[in-house]
């Protein structure tokens, strides 16, 4: 009993120095460097890709990190956000929406910078509200989203979904599986057939559905609590929702770089008090990147 009891406490203390280095990190009194190289990790592995500016943009970061003093010059954000405005004007047709949104807060930043007072709070509350319900209103709009023919095919064909399909609904991988190689046969054949037979049409019927809304409410809520001005249950709500939408959407369609910038976005908008809300939100860019690795 009492070799238990140590082992448990044994745990107990690693646990606890295992998450000392992130809420020293999240203190109110390195929120500035911290959202700053948070923001740095975010350009490096996700701006630029294959365009002609991607090294120099992979420099500036380096920059960044090895010399700190420089991300409080303005000089530096400009470069920086003109060479990421420049790589997404060149592949503006092709990029995902969260290298807009990483653009707008670079750009942000630099006139933060500009101005000599990096209160990020307005800025980031209106990014993340503007991006969420325009989310929402680009699903409203969407009859094969509303239809949930969307989360249809992504739990029918799309292999990131296949786990969570088979958990809820009992359907074996290897349906699942069949269906991808159905599919892909299917894009390289010249049939000139419209359908398709796959496996779990109506088996994953609800659960498409389910998430077709919880996707809807979830955007809807976050987008409205970060667009209303700031009162401290809204703002609660709205951080809380959030995270619940990080810590729901991105390990099963994991898209880093959207996950990331939402997480960087969550810690710059926390006031200083809110050490714990900045600490969750820490968390949670450390999982996106933990989601994709698993």
């Amino acid at each position: 009993m009492a070799g238990a009891v140590s082992r448990g406490s044994r745990i107990a203390e690693a646990i606890s120095e295992l998450f000392r280095v992130p809420q020293q990190v999240a203190r109110p009194e390195n929120q500035v460097q911290l959202v700053l190289t948070l923001t740095l990790f975010v350009l490096f592995l996700h701006a630029g890709d294959g365009s002609p500016v991607n090294i120099p943009i992979k420099l500036l970061v380096i920059v960044g990190f090895l010399w700190k003093a420089c991300l409080r010059d303005w000089l530096y954000w400009v470069f920086t956000s003109i060479f990421v405005f420049y790589a997404n004007y060149l592949n503006w047709d092709i990029i995902d929406n969260h290298d807009y949104l990483i653009m707008y807060w670079v750009f942000s930043i630099a006139c933060l910078a500009w101005i000599g007072e990096f209160n990020f709070e307005w800025n980031a509350r209106a990014l993340i509200g503007l991006a969420m319900s325009l989310a929402a209103l680009n699903k409203l709009l969407s009859p094969q989203y509303m239809s949930g023919d969307m989360f249809s095919y992504h739990l029918l064909l799309d292999p990131r979904f296949h786990d969570l399909a088979t958990f809820v609904t009992g359907l074996e991988l290897s349906d699942l599986s069949r269906n991808f190689e159905r599919w892909m046969a299917f894009r390289e054949s010249s049939s000139l057939s419209r359908e398709l037979p796959l496996n779990g049409v109506e088996e994953v019927r609800a659960l498409a559905s389910f998430m077709t809304w919880w996707g809807l409410v979830i955007d809807v809520l976050v987008g409205a609590c970060f667009l209303i001005p700031a009162c401290r249950v809204v703002t609660k709500i709205g951080n809380i929702a959030l995270l619940i939408f990080i810590f729901t959407t991105y390990p099963i369609a994991n898209v880093v770089g959207f996950g990331w910038i939402l997480a960087v976005l969550g810690v710059a908008q926390c006031e200083p008090s809110q050490e714990k809300m900045r600490f969750a939100y820490l968390l949670s860019f450390l999982a996106v990147l933990l989601f994709k690795l698993v």
